[in-house]
């Protein structure tokens, strides 16, 4: 078998629906499959599978005879040339110190919003005009909005933190 193995998968399906740019939706081999639940992409490295019904990208490389490696644009058996230069992919895991970055924006966000709360309980406003008042109750709004904030950064990063964690 040569060529592409983008074009040869799409060739193999008896329903293709084609997808904006160079993608299509195809029949999954891998499951008995009546509507195209099988997407099929070009990425920066090479063909990106995903069975929308679960299927293991391996049992669908493996019906359709070839590898998940035939699945790269550096493969030997099914060479394919990018036109273009290549962008370098982004780490998956931000740096530890891009973590660390984001926690102290975060302590520093939480910070400012829990002393502009605590300011607010200790104020009088009988002679405050509404004006002023939509100053202040629009700060506070800020205050908790920042405070949601800070707490969703933080598990952002722990989340990150795991994932690094169940990758060693």
């Amino acid at each position: 078998m040569t060529g592409d193995v983008m074009a040869y998968m799409i060739e193999q399906s008896p329903k293709v629906r084609r997808l904006p740019g160079d993608g299509a939706m195809i029949c999954c081999p891998a499951h008995d499959d009546r509507t195209p639940s099988l997407s099929v992409s070009r990425g920066e490295r090479g063909i990106l599978l995903n069975c929308f019904a679960g299927c293991r990208m391996e049992d669908v490389c493996a019906a359709f005879g070839v590898t998940v490696r035939d699945l790269f644009y550096d493969a030997t058996r099914f060479p394919h040339r990018r036109i273009g230069p290549t962008t370098p992919r982004p780490s998956t895991l931000p740096s530890r110190r891009q973590l660390f970055d984001l926690l102290d924006y975060a302590d520093d966000l939480a910070m400012r919003a829990d002393d502009v709360c605590h300011l607010a309980r200790d104020i009088s406003i009988e002679q405050w005009t509404e004006s002023q008042l939509d100053t202040a109750l629009a700060c506070v709004g800020q205050a908790y909005a920042d405070q949601e904030r800070a707490r969703l950064i933080e598990n952002v990063v722990h989340g990150f933190r795991q994932r690094a964690i169940q990758h060693i």
